[in-house]
């Protein structure tokens, strides 16, 4: 399929926020307690065990799986798009980019599975725990769908990439 790598990107920033602390005046993190915690949907958990982290997804739709993602990793995720992606995204030109997100396939390239990821985030926190700054020196605003397109396209914009799929892939 097309865009492989824009969901290793999303795994790889998100993966990146399982080692990271939230900082106080962000979302408080699921505490690293051994144990289950389900999605409300029923497509996916978290487990820790050893205070290790480790996200078991599954459903019918990456709308599903985007939620329970979504749900089940908020507070990192909104953390790590604040504190990693919006200092970049702000470097390169935020306006610039956020409107090139309109020029992706977003139907073809996870677009379901990043709104699930959004609404899942939503359900979790509340709008002040939501909170991203595209500008330090202007207010915070809540993230939105476009924060996580970037996000998840990054490692294209950022630096070179390339997909390969279809016969004769390696």
């Amino acid at each position: 399929e097309p865009m492989k790598s824009a969901r290793a990107c999303v795994l790889l920033f998100v993966g990146a926020s399982l080692f990271q602390g939230c900082g106080p005046n962000y979302a408080k993190c699921p505490d690293p307690v051994d144990g289950t915690y389900e999605a409300p949907n029923g497509a996916g958990a978290l487990v820790v065990q050893d205070g290790v982290r480790i996200l078991k997804l599954h459903g019918n739709s990456g709308y599903e799986t985007g939620y329970a993602y979504g749900y089940l990793l908020a507070a990192e995720i909104v953390y790590i798009v604040d504190n990693l992606i919006m200092p970049v995204v702000h470097e390169r030109g935020y306006e610039s980019l956020r409107d090139s997100m309109a020029l992706v396939d977003w139907d073809n390239a996870y677009g379901e599975d990043l709104e699930g990821m959004l609404a899942g985030i939503q359900a979790r926190l509340g709008p002040r725990q939501q909170i991203i700054h595209p500008y330090p020196w202007r207010r915070g605003r809540t993230l939105d769908l476009v924060d996580l397109q970037l996000a998840n396209s990054m490692s294209d914009w950022l630096c070179s990439s390339f997909s390969v799929w279809g016969q004769g892939r390696a």
